[in-house]
């Protein structure tokens, strides 16, 4: 499993792969009874949340984009732009639509 540890040997396919599989699975927005999304609410956990281990979590990362966290060296920078990519996905698109957006990637954008 891939974590901010990790994520300096992780190829941009293995990230794909990883939160795809994640976000495929769980099938639904780590998100609030307000409509805000979380890297981790409870139990679920966000595109680029599933990149984050538990024992690397801290609630002060929410409110922040992956971009900023990047800025602020509390994330790798590795992937940056492909985690970015995901995180739309989950933030702004419908569930039902994760999947074919999923598939629109071409990781050698990236």
């Amino acid at each position: 499993m891939i974590t901010l540890k990790t994520l300096h040997l992780a190829t941009k396919e293995e990230v794909f792969e990883q939160v795809k599989t994640h976000l495929l699975t769980q099938r639904k927005k780590s998100i609030t009874d307000f409509g805000e999304c979380l890297y981790k609410f409870e139990t679920l956990k966000c595109a680029a949340g599933c990149l984050i281990g538990d024992d690397e979590y801290k609630s002060e990362i929410e409110d922040r984009t992956w971009h900023v966290l990047v800025k602020e060296k509390r994330v790798p920078n590795y992937h940056e732009n492909l985690i970015r990519k995901l995180q739309r996905i989950h933030d702004d698109k419908e569930v039902e639509q994760w999947e074919e957006e999923l598939n629109k990637i071409d990781l050698n954008d990236y």
